[in-house]
C-alpha cells in the first residue's frame, strides 16, 4: 500500500514535472519568435537598393580640347597656338577609350520622422577629385531627404539647385550634360520645396561650392566670405508641360581682409512633352559662373572686384520612335559679356591681370549635338557627334570683354565623335 501511495506520488510529479518543462519550452519558443518577429521587423524598416551601370566610351576630336579628365569632361577646342614654324599645335586630333564614368548608387529607405518619410542617397563613380586621382572613386551625390505632404528637405551633396537637375537637363550621351552652356556644378546644401498645388511649386537652397577650380581661385574664396550661396526658384506646370524661374547669388572675398562682393545669376526654363517628343530650353545670365562650368569670372579694379557676365542658351529635342529607339539634338550658344561697367583692372606681382575666369578671351560659343540611342533590356547604346565652335579675341575692351579683330582672329572647331555602352544593373 505504501508503495503504491509511493508510486503514485511519483507518478504525479512526473506529470507535474514534464507540464512545467513544456510550459517553460513552450515560453522559450514564445519567446524566441517574438524576438525573431522583432528582428525581422527590425531588418525590415531599414531597406537598400543598389543600382547603377557599367559604362564604356570611346571619343575621338578632330583638335585639341579644352576639357577635364583626359577630355571626359569636354567643354570647347582649345585656340590656335602657333609654332615658331607657325603651325598650330593644338590642331593635332585625339582619341580617347575610357571607363572610369562606371557609377554606382545606394538608395536607402529607413523609418519615418518627424511625420516624414526619411531616406538617403549615395553615388559615386571613378572619375577621380583631379587629374592626377583619375580612375579613383569620386563622391557624386550623399544626401538625406525628408519627404512630406507637400514639403521637401534635402541636406547634403546635390547638383546645384541652380541646375535644375530635377526638372530641366538635356540628354546628351556626353558626360558634360551640356556644359558650358548649361550648368553643371554639384554642392554640399540645404534645400527645402514647397508644392502648394499640385501644378505650382517653390524652392529655396543654400550652399557652398565644392570644385576649386584654378580659374577662379578655389573655393576658399566663398568659403572665406563666410556667406552661402542662395537659390529661389519657382515653377509651374505638370509632368507634360513646366515652366520656371530662378535667381542664384553667391558671396566671394578675393583675397584676405579683403571686401566680399555679390555675384547673381538668373535662369528661365521650360520643358513639353507631347507625341513620343520631350522639348526642353533653358535661358542663363549671370556674373562668376565659372563655379559652374560656364565663361565668366570676375576681375579685380582699382575700387572694387567686378563680375564677367555670360548670356547662355540651349534647346535640346528628344524623339522616342520606339522602346528601344530614340535620336535627339542638342544646340547651344554662349556668350562672353564681360563686365557691366567701366573696369581698369589691376596687375599681380608678375604683371599679369587679376582676372580670375574660364578662358576670358573666348567671345563665344556655340554647339550642335545630334545622337541616336539603342535600348535593348538593361544594355544601351549610344552615338553622338558633337560640332563646337569657339570663337577667340585677340584683346579686351574697356569692360573686360573679349574685342574680335577680323584681321587675325577667328573661330576655332572641333568635331567629336563618341560611342558609349551602358549596362544597367
Amino acid at each position: 500500500m505504501q508503495k503504491t501511495k509511493i508510486s503514485s506520488v511519483l507518478l504525479i510529479s512526473t506529470i507535474l514535472l514534464s507540464f512545467a518543462v513544456n510550459a517553460l519550452a513552450e515560453e522559450k519558443r514564445d519567446a524566441t519568435i517574438k524576438l525573431s518577429d522583432e528582428s525581422v521587423k527590425k531588418e525590415d524598416s531599414v531597406k537598400l537598393n543598389f543600382n547603377g551601370f557599367i559604362r564604356y566610351d570611346a571619343y575621338y576630336d578632330s583638335r585639341q580640347t579644352t576639357s577635364l579628365r583626359e577630355g571626359a569632361l569636354y567643354l570647347y577646342p582649345k585656340a590656335i597656338k602657333k609654332t615658331p614654324n607657325g603651325l598650330d599645335e593644338n590642331s593635332d586630333n585625339n582619341l580617347n577609350l575610357t571607363s572610369f564614368m562606371t557609377r554606382g548608387m545606394l538608395k536607402i529607405s529607413t523609418p519615418d520622422a518627424f511625420g516624414a518619410k526619411v531616406s538617403g542617397y549615395l553615388e559615386g563613380d571613378f572619375f577621380g577629385p583631379s587629374e592626377a586621382q583619375l580612375s579613383s572613386f569620386s563622391l557624386r551625390h550623399s544626401y538625406v531627404n525628408l519627404k512630406w505632404e507637400q514639403v521637401d528637405l534635402l541636406i547634403g551633396q546635390y547638383w546645384s539647385a541652380f541646375c535644375t537637375p530635377m526638372s530641366v537637363v538635356p540628354k546628351t550621351v556626353s558626360y558634360n550634360l551640356g556644359a558650358p552652356f548649361q550648368t553643371f556644378s554639384r554642392n554640399p546644401q540645404v534645400t527645402l520645396s514647397y508644392k502648394p498645388a499640385e501644378i505650382f511649386k517653390v524652392l529655396g537652397s543654400i550652399a557652398m561650392e565644392r570644385d576649386g577650380f584654378s580659374e577662379i581661385g578655389g573655393v576658399i574664396k566663398e568659403q572665406r566670405s563666410g556667406i552661402p550661396s542662395l537659390h529661389l526658384q519657382a515653377e509651374v506646370g505638370n509632368s507634360n508641360f513646366l515652366f520656371g524661374a530662378g535667381g542664384f547669388t553667391k558671396t566671394i572675398r578675393p583675397d584676405a581682409l579683403a571686401q566680399n562682393f555679390q555675384a547673381t545669376s538668373g535662369t528661365v526654363y521650360a520643358k513639353a512633352k507631347l507625341e513620343g517628343f520631350t522639348i526642353q530650353a533653358k535661358g542663363i545670365y549671370g556674373g562668376d559662373l565659372a563655379d559652374h562650368l560656364m565663361l565668366g569670372g570676375y576681375a579685380l579694379t582699382k575700387e572694387k572686384a567686378v563680375t564677367l557676365n555670360t548670356a547662355s542658351g540651349w534647346l535640346d529635342v528628344d524623339y522616342e520612335l520606339n522602346k528601344s529607339v530614340s535620336f535627339g539634338i542638342f544646340g547651344g550658344y554662349s556668350a562672353n559679356m564681360g563686365a557691366s561697367d567701366l573696369a581698369q583692372v589691376t596687375k599681380d606681382a608678375t604683371g599679369k591681370d587679376n582676372i580670375f575666369a574660364r578662358d576670358q578671351n573666348i567671345a563665344s560659343v556655340f554647339r550642335i549635338s545630334p545622337r541616336i540611342v539603342y535600348t535593348v533590356e538593361k544594355l544601351k547604346f549610344a552615338l553622338e557627334y558633337d560640332y563646337t565652335n569657339a570663337l577667340y579675341a585677340s584683346s579686351l575692351g574697356d569692360r573686360l570683354q573679349p574685342v574680335v579683330d577680323s584681321s587675325k582672329d577667328s573661330n576655332v572647331a572641333n568635331s567629336r565623335i563618341m560611342f558609349s555602352t551602358f549596362l544597367n544593373f
